[in-house]
């Protein structure tokens, strides 16, 4: 059951990331005409002229490849970025399908390793949020141990609720003494 989990999940990161790469492609490349002229414009052409749309843009474009590859592989989801990047700027200029720009390859490596802070960093949280969870329904006096369900028959107890603290069901009845057995019969009957 663990392997068909973490099958899925991977398979389900695999498709948005994929997904992600598809967006950016489109974007940079298949909506644009080859041209006749190939242009290239070296480092920070874009920052002299004062080009904050187009800086913000290529930034923003590339911060949700970031996060899912953050998430995967950390901060080395950053190399992953500047090669895709790299990889788009040469296909433009080969094609000369508009600008190719070194400005593009900083920008959105940038943007990648803003994505992939912001991977990790949810995925810190949410991986505490669990453990948190986790501690809390087991540290519940009323909670049961629901990893030997062994235990429970070897008692004769039946399991009725986790916890009174998350529903309002009767606790764990355990009929196995007698002078339990009347408050057992009042617990159910409420």
């Amino acid at each position: 059951m663990k392997k068909q989990i973490t099958l899925g999940r991977i398979c389900v990161w695999l498709a948005l990331t994929i997904l992600m790469i598809f967006f950016i492609l489109h974007y940079t490349i298949f909506t644009r005409d080859i041209g006749a002229i190939r242009i290239f414009k070296g480092p920070f052409w874009e920052l002299k002229n004062h080009m904050w749309k187009d800086i913000g843009l290529n930034i923003l474009l590339f911060v949700p490849f970031g996060v899912m590859i953050g998430w995967k592989f950390g901060l080395k989801g950053v190399v992953a970025g500047f090669f895709i990047s790299v990889m788009i700027e040469a296909i433009q200029y080969t094609w000369s399908l508009g600008y190719t720009e070194v400005d593009d390859v900083i920008n959105n490596t940038i943007g990648t390793g803003i994505g992939c802070c912001i991977g990790i960093v949810c995925k810190y949280w949410l991986k505490r949020v669990n453990q948190d969870l986790q501690k809390q329904l087991m540290n519940t006096s009323d909670a049961v141990d629901l990893k030997s369900p062994q235990k429970l028959s070897d008692n004769h107890s039946v399991f009725i609720g986790i916890s009174n603290q998350y529903s309002n069901l009767p606790k764990v009845i355990d009929d196995h003494s007698d002078s339990n057995q009347s408050k057992d019969k009042q617990t159910c009957r409420e």
